[in-house]
């Protein structure tokens, strides 16, 4: 796509390229591993190169969230009743 520029903070396209923009489809990638060498990182990472320009491609980063654990946010009832009782 060619790109006219008018100043630093606007970019001209044409109608046709406008078009194609707006058509573009958006594929999002989400991960269920942390790990940055991850097979399902390494196949998404394969996937956008093979789609190249053809598709808006982004993958999801939760990587900064706290993850829930129903194991530590709920401890089990037993371990509950010695910390109240005592």
């Amino acid at each position: 796509m060619r790109k006219k520029r008018i100043s630093r903070e606007k970019v001209v396209y044409s109608q046709r390229e406008m078009l194609k923009l707006k058509d573009m489809k958006k594929i999002l990638f989400i991960i269920g591993s942390l790990r940055k060498k991850s097979f399902n990182r390494q196949v998404a990472r394969v996937a956008k190169e093979i789609i190249g320009g053809r598709a808006e491609v982004q993958e999801l980063d939760y990587s900064d969230l706290s993850l829930l654990s129903q194991d530590i946010e709920q401890p089990e009832l037993e371990v509950l009743a010695d910390k109240l009782i005592g």
